[in-house]
């Protein structure tokens, strides 16, 4: 309540810096006939309906935060993101796959996407694989994320794919394409290219 009070102290003052002196001419020769009350005011108004946005600023910015434009936030922090890869989905906007070594010893693969031109969702682990150059692609109507399994266990070492037919939002689970063909997780591995739909 004492900042709005302040905000409308201040534009009341700069509304009458602006109204007195033309509603009170000062001055003025004998001859001089001043326009009528009515346009001085209305113009000394509009003049300090102008002039306000310019002197804004320099109020503290709790007075008025309406008036200034918000701090953009950081929507998500990863530790270390690395080995970074990006396809333009079917639906039409761009998506990611990259590596994020979250840190004790947790390391993942992940995936993020734009939902508008300047806005992007918040990443999903893909994997707790944690191969180099992870790949992401699509093809007829689907998102394909590409990867060398480096955990151990019955997959280890093979390319592994989640596909996912809603442009990211939900996958399928982990198949190997070529089955038991193994690869170097950070040196060898296919290249994954798709033809045009």
């Amino acid at each position: 309540m004492a900042a709005q009070f302040v905000v409308i102290v201040s534009f009341a003052v700069l509304l009458g810096a602006c109204v007195i002196p033309t509603a009170y001419p000062f001055g003025s020769a004998p001859r001089w006939r001043p326009k009528p009350l009515r346009l001085r005011v209305g113009v000394s108004a509009l003049l300090a309906a102008l002039v306000f946005p310019l002197i804004a600023p320099a109020l503290p910015e709790r007075l008025i935060p309406w008036s200034f434009r918000p701090v953009a936030q950081a929507a998500e922090v990863l530790n270390a993101p690395e080995y970074i890869d990006v396809a333009v989905m079917p639906n039409s906007q761009v998506g990611a796959i990259f590596v994020n070594d979250a840190g004790g010893g947790s390391v993942e693969t992940r995936f993020k996407r734009y939902f508008v031109e300047q806005g992007m969702d918040p990443s999903t682990q893909l994997s707790t694989a944690s191969s180099g150059y992870p790949q992401l692609t699509s093809f007829q109507g689907k998102v394909i994320a590409a990867y060398v399994d480096n955990r151990g266990g019955p997959t280890a070492n093979e390319l592994l794919f989640r596909v996912s037919t809603d442009n990211g939002t939900t996958w399928g689970a982990e198949y190997a394409p070529f089955g038991i063909e193994t690869f170097n997780s950070f040196d060898f591995a296919p290249l994954l290219m798709t033809s045009r739909d």
